[in-house]
Formats: structure tokens, sequence, C-alpha cells
């Protein structure tokens, strides 16, 4: 484990760096005389936010306190469905716009349960990491297979070996080269218990959302499985590698 102090110290030397980088590209903007853009902050409508605060009270607090994930989806949901149903059709035309404000609010009370609380949604504190568990020569007819599963993500990647026809040859400006590592990734929508023949436009936007907050688990997971299964060929790693992943 790389200790604290390391880790922060990291950040800082990075951090300088891109200063360093930022002096360049504003160097350059005013050399040239280009004026920066000055971004629009869109700001929520301050009365409808207290609104929806009166609609939630602590419950949306008291949702995230449930350490069970799926449990704690279901209550946040409902909650969210509630709040659309107050509203009624004099916001019907700001779907959007309250959608993004329940967005917020539930990334405040998660972010806020960890810096104060010092809890995870989970129940986990700063310090303890989810269990982690690896298989590999799952099924023994494939060339390689792995089984990785850390807390509730599960990822299953199974690999095939080809010869150097195969290869992909990749054109770029400077040269020609093979690529001879393929990951195929697939993440289908029911890896997140969302149903395909969803009707209703916000449990659509929402489900979306789930997937995306998903994704960055699911993607950290490919390539510790990619480094579990290539040991695991019968075939020399040198060999072009095609690896298929099916999350579940």
């Amino acid at each position: 484990i790389v200790p604290e102090a390391d880790v922060l110290e990291a950040l800082y030397f990075g951090h300088e760096e891109v200063k360093k980088l930022c002096k360049l590209q504003n160097d350059l903007r005013a050399k040239i005389g280009k004026t920066k853009i000055e971004p629009v902050i869109a700001e929520a409508d301050s009365a409808l936010v207290a609104k929806i605060t009166s609609i939630l009270g602590t419950r949306l607090n008291q949702a995230f306190s449930i350490t069970a994930k799926h449990e704690r989806r279901d209550a946040i949901h409902a909650l969210h469905a509630e709040v659309y149903e107050k509203l009624g059709e004099e916001y019907a035309d700001r779907a959007k716009e309250v959608g993004n404000i329940l967005e917020d609010m539930s990334r405040t009370t998660a972010r806020m349960k960890i810096i104060k609380e010092k809890v995870r949604i989970d129940g986990r504190d700063s310090k303890t990491v989810r269990p982690i568990e690896c298989q590999v020569g799952v099924i023994p007819r494939a060339h390689g297979s792995a089984l990785f599963t850390r807390g509730e993500t599960q990822a299953f990647v199974t690999t095939t070996l080809g010869t150097s026809a195969d290869a992909q040859r990749v054109d770029t400006v400077t040269n020609t080269n093979d690529k001879t590592f393929m990951l195929h990734y697939n993440f289908p929508p029911y890896s997140t218990a969302v149903p395909v023949d969803e009707k209703l436009d916000t449990e659509i936007s929402r489900n979306e959302r789930s997937l995306r907050s998903s994704r960055a688990a699911r993607t950290s997971n490919t390539s510790s499985e990619s480094c579990l299964i290539l040991p695991n060929q019968t075939v020399l790693a040198r060999w072009p590698l095609f690896a298929a992943e099916v999350f579940r």
C-alpha cells in the first residue's frame, strides 16, 4: 500500500507541472491576441431547489444511509419519483432541470457523508477496501479465462489466441504497426439490473446515469482481468491476442 503522504506529494508535484502547461497556453493565447472565453455557469432556480428540498426533507440522507446497494437505489428512485409527482404539471416542461437538481442533491449528500461522517454509502470507512476475489481457468476449453469480483462488481473475461495474420494493421501519421491485443468490452443494460423495456423518460435518463456511474468501476475491472488472463493462456503471450469481456 502506498502511503497517503506519498500520494499527496505526487499530486502536488503533478499540480506544479500542470501550472507550467497552463502558463504556456496562456502565453500562447496572449501572443496571438485570442480573447479567453468566459464560461456561462448556469445556476439552479433557488425557488425550485427550495421546493424540492421541502418535499424530500431528511429522507434523502436516510436513503443514502442504506448500505445495501439495490435497496438504497430503490429508495432513492422512489424519492425522485415522489418529487416528480408532487411537482405535477406545473414543472412538467422542466423535468430535465428537476433531474439535474436531484442529481446534484444526491451527489452532495453522498459527499457530505464521506467528509463529515467518514462513512461511504456502502457502510465502509475511507480505508477499507471491498472484498476482492480472483479466479483464473474458469472455462477449461477456452485459451484463457478469468473471473474478477470486487464487492458487488463482477466481470468475466475469455481469451482467444490467433496467428500473426489476425493482427490489426494500424496506420498513423508517423508509422505503421500491428496491434496484437484487442479487448472487446461488452456492458449490456442488464449488468446493472436495468430493464430493457423501460418506457418512462425519467426512468430511462436515470438508468443512463446508473450505467455511467457503473462504467468507471467496470473499466478498472477490465484492467485487472487483463492482467489476470494473460498468464492463464495455454500458449505464449507473444502471440496475437483477442479478448472478449462479458459483465454480469
